[in-house]
């Protein structure tokens, strides 16, 4: 059996990047997208959960960006001048789809770590409107919304079971409307 018909019954594997010079790029171009100042702990967690840069690979890589990052005295890395002229100008070298999924992997990160710390800030209320209820769901971190949404409930009891609903998942509601519309597409 020749090869092609052997790896149509294999899962699609991940890139695997092992280039340290493109995983420099990537990590540059990570920190100009997302945020330039980055712990240790989060840098590893996105790059290492990503799937597609190599491990050993990764912590050479990093070791050797001295001239693109600064460890700043909290711990956390700041891209340097060179980082982000890296980041502008090299990018183009790697591959987008690659580039796209390091950077998607980082946003859902950041967005369930900043939401794990607003449990507290989560309503859910129920109004009375002309047809029936409004279930009126919102999360703010500090005073920036960062999501709002009403449902229609035809009667009172459907609205409190809405409520209750939406006030035990609040995390994993707006985890789930997060992916959706991140990836397009519902993770099982």
């Amino acid at each position: 059996m020749n090869e092609q018909k052997i790896n149509k019954y294999l899962p699609p594997q991940e890139p695997n990047v092992m280039d340290l010079y493109e995983i420099k790029i990537l990590i540059c171009d990570l920190m100009e997208e997302l945020s330039d100042n980055i712990s240790r702990h989060d840098l590893d967690e996105i790059c290492l959960n990503s799937g597609i840069i190599n491990y050993f690979s990764y912590f050479e890589a990093l070791d050797s960006m001295k001239g693109e990052l600064i460890e700043e005295k909290d711990g956390k890395f700041k891209l340097t001048e060179k980082g982000a002229s890296t980041a502008k100008e090299l990018k183009k070298f790697v591959e987008p789809a690659v580039r796209h999924k390091l950077i998607l992997t980082g946003s859902k990160y950041f967005s369930e770590k900043k939401l794990e710390n607003l449990r507290d800030d989560v309503t859910v209320e129920v109004n009375r409107n002309e047809d029936g209820y409004l279930v009126e769901f919102s999360c703010v971190d500090k005073k920036t919304p960062l999501i709002k949404l009403s449902l229609y409930a035809p009667s009172l009891e459907s609205a409190v079971f809405l409520r209750q609903r939406m006030k035990e998942n609040s995390l994993e509601l707006y985890k789930k409307i997060n992916e959706f519309l991140i990836d397009g597409k519902e993770k099982k």
